[in-house]
């Protein structure tokens, strides 16, 4: 499998992350002619070499040449349809986007919708991300692993006025994410930094072996007094190359527990709904035996990363519990797909489980709702329409 490690040891931002891509053999005529389909004038890109602490490294410069509107996530969101990009790196683009809006929303206590971009918004951070999501696309890597972040202290300069380091934003983006303290004193991981490496990483660890192809480094502006770079490294590990469809079904998750024996019981299914509408992967209960004796449940919600501060606080909300466990468990599941069948009951939809896209289903689940309904509807048991939908689906398989 093709990897690309970030290792941020002295921290992450847009332009250094987009210089580190670009050393690393990223298409810099690809990044520039994608960035120039936007329509956003009134800047210049400035790529070149340079050095930190003795450290041979590429910069980034992005100056502006015209005055910049704040834009809000709408306007950014138009910005991106407009582009001459892949309908990946618009998809990308707009999920990063989004997770920023709804990280400076919580900050600010407003709707992301209502969130007016200030820095983030400005030309020259539009351009690191989207730029660093064209220069990825173009390396064409399997997975993208990154180091934990560093976290500095000190204070920022920024449009809401003199902020406390890490910014508040940067915070809430990396909840749940491995961090490591520093003695630096400055801004080491910057919002845009810390959207593209939570967006992006499918897990965060120390380096994984590998056979290293190449190493790209990308450097910052200021002066540390250590090498102020990222590194890109990347390379073939012996684990299988995961397909672009099962990215999504390969990695870490969340999962957040927590023990209940004082809880009206009839709150646990519209909270159990709750959870399932605002993101949660999954959630369910358990019986179990607390101290003293006393009969209790234990409530489970698996989450991917950027959902599980949001579920957690409806728990506290919604339950009488004083705590909730975190802990991050490596899961692999089944590419999975839906399809409609025809049964002498009805259409029923299926959904089919595979290693691989082109695997042959290994499980056939039929809709339980769809099973119901017809079961009613036709006065037959319930288990007759569940294995007439597995006939119709294995039938279906076999045609094709």
């Amino acid at each position: 499998m093709r990897v690309l490690y970030l290792d941020c040891f002295a921290g992450i931002a847009g332009d250094m992350l987009l210089a580190a891509l670009l050393d690393a053999g990223a298409d810099l005529g690809l990044v520039r002619k994608g960035l120039s389909s936007l329509p956003i004038d009134g800047y210049t890109i400035e790529t070149g070499k340079g050095e930190s602490c003795g450290i041979a490294a590429a910069y980034v410069h992005i100056k502006t040449t015209e005055q910049q509107p704040h834009r809000k996530l709408q306007n950014i969101l138009g910005l991106i349809d407009q582009g001459d990009l892949t309908d990946s790196v618009k998809e990308k683009a707009r999920h990063v986007f989004r997770r920023l809006a709804e990280a400076e929303a919580e900050v600010h206590g407003t709707a992301p919708e209502q969130v007016h971009f200030h820095e983030v918004g400005a030309v020259d951070s539009i351009c690191d991300i989207i730029g660093c999501l064209l220069a990825l696309e173009s390396l064409d890597v399997d997975r993208v692993i990154c180091s934990p972040l560093p976290l500095s202290s000190g204070t920022v300069q920024c449009e809401h006025g003199l902020l406390p380091l890490p910014a508040p934003a940067t915070l809430e983006l990396i909840k749940g994410v491995p961090t490591r303290q520093t003695e630096i004193e400055g801004e080491l991981v910057t919002p845009t930094g810390a959207v593209l490496a939570v967006s992006l990483a499918h897990s965060f660890s120390s380096l994984p072996g590998m056979m290293i192809e190449r190493v790209g480094y990308g450097m910052g502006s200021r002066d540390l007094g250590f090498p102020n770079i990222l590194r890109a490294i990347i390379g073939e590990t012996e684990e299988p190359a995961i397909s672009p469809a099962d990215v999504e079904n390969h990695g870490e998750i969340m999962v957040l527990e927590c023990s209940i024996d004082d809880l009206n019981p009839e709150i646990y299914p519209y909270l159990i709904e709750k959870l399932l509408d605002t993101g949660a992967a999954d959630a369910f209960l358990s019986p179990i035996i607390m101290k003293r004796g006393r009969p209790g449940v234990l409530l489970t919600v698996l989450t991917h990363q950027e959902k599980w501060s949001q579920l957690a606080k409806i728990i506290f909300e919604e339950t009488s519990t004083l705590g909730i466990r975190l802990r991050r468990d490596m899961r692999r599941v089944l590419l999975r797909e839906t399809a409609r069948v025809s049964t002498p009951y009805g259409k029923i939809t299926v959904k089919f489980g595979r290693f691989s896209e082109k695997g042959s289903p290994v499980q056939i689940a039929p809709e339980y709702r769809d099973c119901r309904r017809a079961a009613k509807q036709f006065g037959v048991p319930l288990k007759q329409v569940y294995n007439e939908a597995v006939a119709a689906a294995l039938d279906m398989v076999k045609n094709n």
